[in-house]
């Protein structure tokens, strides 16, 4: 087949793309543009004055804070505004762009693949490579549309012109990479789950390549260039402004983009390169059981979201000992976060809560496995047999609520270890525990409101729970900053609980959320017990 013919149908299937996600690209593209311009704009209001930039300059100094941020470019004349966000905020918006490229490219080619939509649609006049390059082309339009409006968003602030460029530029390409990546891993894996998991565990350990270069010297290691994820940030917008490392990042783009074509010429529709692993001859005796088969498909997504829940925990906890030093150069705006006298409780309390919103978004994407059940036929296959629908719904989330209690609370207690040997008292131990434990109430009533929105109305209870995690986040971090009213945080699941271990336990909205996230749960019990199955 000749090259225009394996493109034939590329506009129709652009369009249709384009139809589909008519809200989430906006969403996606949209967000993180507004990431962006809120951290441009949360500098002026962290970092208002010279004092306050000299305490964030010592802050990026540290090690262990390069290993969260980035190679601490800070220039000759000293920090600047434009430079901390640059080197504190930068990364962060760059890993959003990259998991837009992953979920959106494996969306358009792999879960088509593997509903069979995409066998359906090639049996119209619709070349080999059609589908492929309607997704990168409708990715390459939304990485370009998130860097033009950052370029707008950086105008907006005043941030100089050519830094701003540098950095719209950096996660422009930066998501070209993992778009190119993703479409790699559609071609190799045969199921959605494995290609966009290799390409989220490939983001990750970038992450901790460059990490691992940034933290051994200001400026980066050799080994920082060994991670994509570096080489916009070793642009250093706003202190050097060099284009060149970007070229690294567009040249690997090509070549994964050229790959990715390569490798789905070499297989059949609806397969991968690497074929399923088989399963054992016999299955398990726990797979007859309600509780064993919801343990089979959740222990991916609890495996998953479980290893980021630890790390984020350890990460943050192993700066306690930098953050009780710097306590006194802190910027007014992070002082009346983390007062100086109180650094080390609020600190911790602020990883708890962090850990806490995380276990959230994970009760949402179990919760989302578990509807998916009903459109691929399994749910009806085991509703047919001896199993009620309460039985079964109550199955899986017996498996996701106990899961994410039991993690919640090895991470308290290896998060109490670290900060115990860090500041010798040996106290820390059950007392970061139990901060990190008493958050679950917050979790549960997460799991509450997603249950009851899958039983009555399944379709907006992706769109519920992670609007209710993202309220979460944005009342606990975002509000602060914007000194927004009380009623936003009031509106969150999460704002209710003591911030252990600052403050003493507080019983009452321990047990009103506890009951609440129950009464949801049954709710959404009975409303399952009522609808149509896949409907």
């Amino acid at each position: 087949m000749s090259s225009s013919g394996a493109l034939t149908g590329l506009g129709t299937l652009l369009r249709f793309m384009l139809r589909r996600d008519r809200i989430a690209l906006p969403a996606w593209v949209f967000g993180s543009s507004a990431l962006g311009l809120y951290f441009m704009a949360a500098v002026e209001t962290v970092a208002g004055s010279e004092e306050d930039l000299t305490g964030l300059a010592v802050m990026m100094d540290d090690p262990t804070m390069r290993l969260l941020t980035g190679p601490g470019y800070i220039g000759e004349e000293g920090i600047t505004q434009e430079s901390f966000f640059a080197g504190g905020y930068l990364l962060y918006i760059l890993l959003v762009v990259a998991l837009m490229n992953i979920f959106l490219i494996s969306r358009h080619t792999r879960l088509e693949e593997q509903t069979g939509r995409a066998e359906m649609v090639r049996a119209n006049v619709v070349g080999r490579h059609a589908t492929l390059a309607a997704a990168l082309v409708l990715l390459t339009g939304a990485n370009l549309a998130v860097g033009g409006l950052l370029v707008g968003a950086g105008s907006l602030v005043g941030f100089p012109t050519e830094g701003t460029v540098l950095v719209a530029a950096g996660a422009t390409v930066s998501g070209l990479v993992f778009a190119g990546a993703a479409a790699c891993a559609a071609q190799v894996f045969a199921f959605s789950r494995s290609a966009s998991g290799a390409v989220g565990a490939l983001l990750g350990v970038m992450f901790l390549v460059r990490g691992a270069g940034d933290m051994s010297e200001r400026g980066g290691s050799w080994v920082s260039w060994l991670s994509p994820l570096a080489w916009p940030q070793q642009s250093a917008p706003y202190v050097e402004d060099r284009a060149w490392p970007l070229l690294l990042s567009l040249g690997l783009a090509a070549v994964l983009v050229v790959l990715a074509f390569r490798l789905s010429a070499a297989r059949d529709v609806g397969a991968g390169l690497v074929a399923p692993r088989p399963g054992p001859a016999q299955a398990s005796p726990g797979l007859g059981t309600p509780l064993g088969l919801a343990h089979r498909i959740l222990r991916g997504t609890l495996r998953g979201w479980g290893t980021a829940i630890l790390l984020l925990a350890v990460v943050m906890v192993a700066m306690v000992e930098s953050m009780r030093e710097s306590a006194e150069e802190l910027p007014e705006m992070l002082a009346q976060m983390f007062p100086p006298e109180q650094m080390v409780e609020s600190y911790l309390g602020m990883t708890g809560l962090l850990t806490a919103l995380v276990a959230g978004a994970a009760v949402v994407a179990g919760m989302q496995h578990v509807l998916a059940e009903e459109p691929r036929g399994r749910a009806e296959t085991v509703l047919a047999t001896p199993v009620s629908r309460t039985r079964w719904l109550a199955a899986h989330l017996t498996v996701l609520l106990l899961g994410l209690l039991v993690l919640m609370t090895v991470t308290g207690l290896i998060s109490g270890g670290i900060a115990a040997a860090q500041l010798g008292e040996p106290d820390r131990l059950l007392k970061v525990t139990a901060a990190f434990v008493q958050h679950m109430p917050a979790v549960l009533a997460v799991a509450g409101v997603v249950t009851l929105a899958f039983g009555w109305l399944p379709r907006t209870m992706g769109l519920l729970g992670w609007l209710l995690v993202g309220l979460g986040f944005f009342a606990s971090y975002v509000g602060q900053a914007l000194e927004l009213p009380e009623t936003i945080e009031a509106l969150s699941v999460f704002g209710h609980l003591a911030e252990m271990p600052l403050e003493d336990f507080d019983a009452a909205p321990f047990w009103w959320l506890t009951a609440g996230g129950v009464l949801g749960i049954v709710l959404g019990v009975l409303g399952f017990r009522r609808r149509q199955v896949g409907a």
